[in-house]
Protein backbone atom coordinates (compact mmCIF):
# COMPACT_ATOMS: atom_id res chain seq x y z
CA UNK A 1 0.00 0.00 0.00
CA UNK A 2 1.32 3.35 -0.88
CA UNK A 3 2.16 6.16 2.26
CA UNK A 4 -0.28 8.35 1.49
CA UNK A 5 0.15 12.92 1.90
CA UNK A 6 -0.99 14.16 4.79
CA UNK A 7 -2.41 17.50 4.64
CA UNK A 8 -0.99 20.37 6.78
CA UNK A 9 -3.37 22.68 8.70
CA UNK A 10 -2.29 26.54 7.00
CA UNK A 11 -0.75 24.95 4.02
CA UNK A 12 -2.62 24.48 0.48
CA UNK A 13 -4.25 21.15 0.70
CA UNK A 14 -5.06 21.57 4.03
CA UNK A 15 -8.36 23.25 4.03
CA UNK A 16 -10.03 20.08 3.84
CA UNK A 17 -9.18 19.75 7.90
CA UNK A 18 -11.66 23.01 8.29
CA UNK A 19 -14.63 20.95 6.36
CA UNK A 20 -17.02 18.38 8.32
CA UNK A 21 -16.73 15.21 6.40
CA UNK A 22 -19.43 12.86 4.58
CA UNK A 23 -20.30 9.88 5.61
CA UNK A 24 -19.70 6.90 4.15
CA UNK A 25 -22.24 5.60 2.29
CA UNK A 26 -23.71 1.71 1.85
CA UNK A 27 -21.99 1.35 -2.23
CA UNK A 28 -18.93 2.06 -0.29
CA UNK A 29 -18.40 -0.50 1.96
CA UNK A 30 -16.41 -3.36 0.64
CA UNK A 31 -12.18 -4.31 -0.50
CA UNK A 32 -11.59 -0.77 -1.44
CA UNK A 33 -12.93 0.61 1.29
CA UNK A 34 -10.63 -2.01 3.12
CA UNK A 35 -7.96 -0.93 0.89
CA UNK A 36 -7.93 2.67 1.66
CA UNK A 37 -8.65 1.48 5.54
CA UNK A 38 -4.76 -0.44 5.19
CA UNK A 39 -3.61 2.90 3.41
CA UNK A 40 -4.64 5.01 5.88
CA UNK A 41 -2.41 2.40 8.74
CA UNK A 42 0.35 2.31 6.73
CA UNK A 43 0.30 6.03 6.76
CA UNK A 44 0.19 6.58 10.13
CA UNK A 45 2.61 4.56 10.80
CA UNK A 46 5.09 6.01 8.25
CA UNK A 47 4.60 9.09 10.27
CA UNK A 48 4.87 7.90 13.80
CA UNK A 49 0.83 8.48 14.56
CA UNK A 50 -1.54 6.55 16.72
CA UNK A 51 -4.84 7.96 14.92
CA UNK A 52 -5.48 9.44 11.01
CA UNK A 53 -8.35 11.24 9.98
CA UNK A 54 -9.50 10.29 6.17
CA UNK A 55 -9.31 14.15 5.77
CA UNK A 56 -5.58 14.53 6.99
CA UNK A 57 -5.13 12.42 3.68
CA UNK A 58 -7.38 14.31 1.79
CA UNK A 59 -10.46 12.28 1.54
CA UNK A 60 -13.47 13.93 3.15
CA UNK A 61 -15.62 10.68 4.19
CA UNK A 62 -15.93 9.68 7.95
CA UNK A 63 -13.20 7.50 8.44
CA UNK A 64 -10.59 7.16 11.11
CA UNK A 65 -8.22 4.82 12.00
CA UNK A 66 -6.51 4.26 15.48
CA UNK A 67 -3.13 2.37 16.98
CA UNK A 68 -4.89 -0.28 19.58
CA UNK A 69 -2.29 -0.35 21.83
CA UNK A 70 -2.73 2.49 24.95
CA UNK A 71 0.85 4.11 24.08
CA UNK A 72 2.94 4.55 21.24
CA UNK A 73 4.28 1.63 19.76
CA UNK A 74 6.05 1.79 16.67
CA UNK A 75 4.87 -1.17 13.99
CA UNK A 76 1.63 -2.47 13.38
CA UNK A 77 -0.18 -3.91 16.38
CA UNK A 78 -2.72 -6.75 15.86
CA UNK A 79 -5.22 -4.31 17.70
CA UNK A 80 -5.12 -1.09 15.33
CA UNK A 81 -8.92 0.08 14.21
CA UNK A 82 -10.70 0.89 11.17
CA UNK A 83 -13.64 2.94 12.11
CA UNK A 84 -15.86 4.19 9.21
CA UNK A 85 -19.04 6.81 10.19
CA UNK A 86 -17.85 6.20 13.73
CA UNK A 87 -20.23 8.21 16.79
CA UNK A 88 -19.95 8.64 19.87
CA UNK A 89 -22.65 7.51 21.79
CA UNK A 90 -22.61 7.94 25.02
CA UNK A 91 -19.54 10.04 26.95
CA UNK A 92 -17.86 8.51 30.81
CA UNK A 93 -18.44 11.53 33.55
CA UNK A 94 -15.06 11.24 34.44
CA UNK A 95 -12.34 13.83 32.22
CA UNK A 96 -8.47 13.79 31.63
CA UNK A 97 -6.14 16.89 30.96
CA UNK A 98 -3.72 15.41 27.83
CA UNK A 99 -1.26 17.07 25.95
CA UNK A 100 -1.93 15.96 22.37
CA UNK A 101 0.00 16.36 19.05
CA UNK A 102 -1.20 16.04 15.20
CA UNK A 103 0.10 14.92 12.30
CA UNK A 104 -1.32 17.73 10.37
CA UNK A 105 -0.35 20.19 13.09
CA UNK A 106 3.19 19.36 13.25
CA UNK A 107 5.44 20.18 16.18
CA UNK A 108 2.24 21.79 17.98
CA UNK A 109 1.47 20.36 21.25
CA UNK A 110 -1.76 21.13 23.71
CA UNK A 111 -3.42 20.01 26.71
CA UNK A 112 -7.31 19.00 25.88
CA UNK A 113 -9.29 17.72 28.40
CA UNK A 114 -11.78 15.55 27.22
CA UNK A 115 -14.06 12.49 28.65
CA UNK A 116 -12.02 9.75 30.03
CA UNK A 117 -14.11 6.83 28.46
CA UNK A 118 -16.89 6.50 25.73
CA UNK A 119 -18.77 4.43 23.88
CA UNK A 120 -18.40 4.82 20.34
CA UNK A 121 -20.60 2.77 17.38
CA UNK A 122 -19.04 2.55 14.46
CA UNK A 123 -18.91 0.65 10.92
CA UNK A 124 -16.41 -1.79 9.84
CA UNK A 125 -14.86 -1.56 5.98
CA UNK A 126 -17.34 -4.72 5.30
CA UNK A 127 -20.23 -3.04 6.25
CA UNK A 128 -20.39 -4.46 9.95
CA UNK A 129 -21.77 -2.83 12.85
CA UNK A 130 -19.33 -2.33 15.95
CA UNK A 131 -20.44 -0.76 19.27
CA UNK A 132 -17.44 -0.81 21.91
CA UNK A 133 -16.37 1.19 25.03
CA UNK A 134 -13.26 3.00 25.06
CA UNK A 135 -11.04 4.29 28.10
CA UNK A 136 -8.09 6.04 28.89
CA UNK A 137 -5.91 7.03 25.80
CA UNK A 138 -7.55 5.02 23.43
CA UNK A 139 -10.77 7.71 24.00
CA UNK A 140 -8.55 10.86 23.60
CA UNK A 141 -7.35 9.51 20.61
CA UNK A 142 -10.61 8.20 18.78
CA UNK A 143 -11.94 11.89 20.09
CA UNK A 144 -9.28 13.62 18.35
CA UNK A 145 -9.26 11.77 15.28
CA UNK A 146 -13.31 12.09 15.34
CA UNK A 147 -12.55 16.00 15.56
CA UNK A 148 -10.87 15.92 12.32
CA UNK A 149 -14.12 14.40 10.76
CA UNK A 150 -15.76 17.56 12.01
CA UNK A 151 -13.54 19.94 10.86
CA UNK A 152 -11.89 20.60 14.12
CA UNK A 153 -8.33 20.73 14.41
CA UNK A 154 -6.17 20.71 17.11
CA UNK A 155 -5.38 24.25 16.75
CA UNK A 156 -9.23 25.11 17.47
CA UNK A 157 -8.46 23.85 21.30
CA UNK A 158 -5.46 26.28 21.72
CA UNK A 159 -5.98 29.78 22.85
CA UNK A 160 -6.26 32.68 20.15
CA UNK A 161 -2.10 33.32 20.82
CA UNK A 162 -1.13 30.35 20.55
CA UNK A 163 -2.99 29.22 17.25
CA UNK A 164 -1.90 33.00 15.59
CA UNK A 165 1.57 31.94 16.67
CA UNK A 166 1.34 28.86 14.94
CA UNK A 167 -0.04 30.09 11.56
CA UNK A 168 1.92 32.70 11.43
CA UNK A 169 4.88 30.05 11.48
CA UNK A 170 3.47 27.78 8.67
CA UNK A 171 2.79 30.86 6.41
CA UNK A 172 6.38 31.85 7.04
CA UNK A 173 7.53 27.99 5.89
CA UNK A 174 5.54 27.73 3.25
CA UNK A 175 6.09 31.05 1.56
CA UNK A 176 10.33 29.99 1.77
CA UNK A 177 8.85 26.46 -0.18
CA UNK A 178 7.11 28.72 -2.88
CA UNK A 179 9.83 31.05 -3.44
CA UNK A 180 12.70 28.03 -3.27
CA UNK A 181 10.23 26.12 -6.04
CA UNK A 182 9.94 29.59 -7.94
CA UNK A 183 5.85 29.29 -7.04
CA UNK A 184 4.12 32.49 -6.99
Amino acid sequence: MPVLNVRTAGAPGGEVLSQTAREVTEEEFGSELDAFGSAMLETMYAHNGVGLAAPQVGDSRRIIVVDGEQEYVSEYSAASYVMVNPVIVEFGEDTRSTEEGCLSVPNFYISVERPESIKVQYRTPAGDIVVKDFEGFMAVKIQHEIDHLNGTTLLKHASRLKRSRYEKKIKKIVKRILERNNVG
